[in-house]
């Protein structure tokens, strides 16, 4: 987390401000005070952080120079964001469509099979420990929290649970778990 002002300076700099604007940027990362509490927590929160500002950082400058280094780095930084956070699985093949348009052909593959790699071996292991090609398990529990007529803006993320974590009485596993979850929220 130490590094994301840094990165926010370059990143600040590449896209044309100011000095002083960079810097700002860069204070407003320092001391976010949602980053500050998910760094001391489990949560992918700070890695994510991280890891989507230096592959930004990186992929632009990769298209910028057109250095090869720069775009396995960059592809590399945005596939451990999408492992780290699901939501930005996509962005290593979104920012590869980007450097397409900007005719960066060969960055553009490097960034976007690079950048694929993190997830496609987390997805290999989920299949050899869980038993399917999945990236996460929280799809379900999300809808089903989302769509639960017991939440209230009082619940925050948590409404009762139906099913046990882990393995259940049933035997059940992660993986059916969610797909149970998301097919009883379906119903509401």
């Amino acid at each position: 987390l130490a590094a994301l002002p840094a990165l926010c300076v370059l990143l600040g700099r590449h896209l044309g401000l100011s000095r002083r604007a960079a810097n700002l940027g860069a204070l407003v990362a320092a001391f976010h005070p949602g980053l500050a509490f998910a760094s001391t927590t489990l949560y992918p929160t700070a890695l994510t952080a991280v890891a989507l500002t230096s592959g930004v950082v990186l992929s632009s400058l990769a298209e910028r120079k057109g250095r090869i280094s720069t775009a396995i780095a960059g592809g590399l930084a945005l596939g451990i964001a999408g492992c780290a956070t699901s939501t930005f699985a996509p962005l290593p093949v979104l920012v590869s469509i980007y450097l397409l348009f900007k005719r960066k052909l060969r960055i553009a593959l490097i960034v976007g099979i690079i950048g694929m790699l993190p997830t496609l071996a987390w997805v290999a292991r989920n299949r050899m420990v869980m038993g399917g090609w999945i990236l996460a398990t929280n799809g379900g529990v999300n809808l089903y929290v989302g769509a639960n007529d017991e939440a209230t803006p009082l619940t925050e993320n948590w409404v009762p649970a139906p099913f046990a974590a882990g393995r259940d009485a049933t035997g059940r596993d992660e993986v059916v778990q969610d797909h149970a979850y998301s097919a009883r929220a379906r119903v509401w």
